[in-house]
């Protein structure tokens, strides 16, 4: 039992032979979308992804965040934030890589224009 146990674990998602796992293709499936579904902005030296409607992404936490805030507001004078939600690690049980578990990676920022 053990030994079946390595070796689905070391034979990675597929079928054994080669092929995706039904669950590896949507989780592929999604991913293609996801990536599609924003335009990367420069901001300065960094960038932010742009999911139109408002809503950003900024992959930065600590330090960095704020000052890729201003330079974003800086260079978006018309726009004004109306709502920063933290984006936080998750285990992965995919094996696809990730932070520890509840760190903050990131910033979802929705903004609205000035009046």
């Amino acid at each position: 039992m053990l030994a079946c146990a390595v070796f689905l674990v070391l034979s990675g998602c597929s079928n054994g032979n080669g092929q995706m796992t039904a669950e590896q293709e949507r989780i592929n499936a999604v991913t293609q979308k996801v990536q599609k579904s924003y335009t990367t902005e420069t901001v300065g030296d960094f960038w932010v992804n742009n999911y139109g409607n408002g809503v950003y992404y900024f992959p930065y936490c600590g330090n960095w965040f704020p000052c890729v805030l201003s330079t974003f507001l800086s260079i978006h004078t018309n726009l004004e934030v109306s709502g920063i939600a933290p984006d936080v690690a998750y285990q992965n049980q995919n094996g696809l890589p990730n932070s520890s578990y509840g760190a903050t990676v990131g910033h979802n920022v929705t903004f609205k224009e000035k009046k």
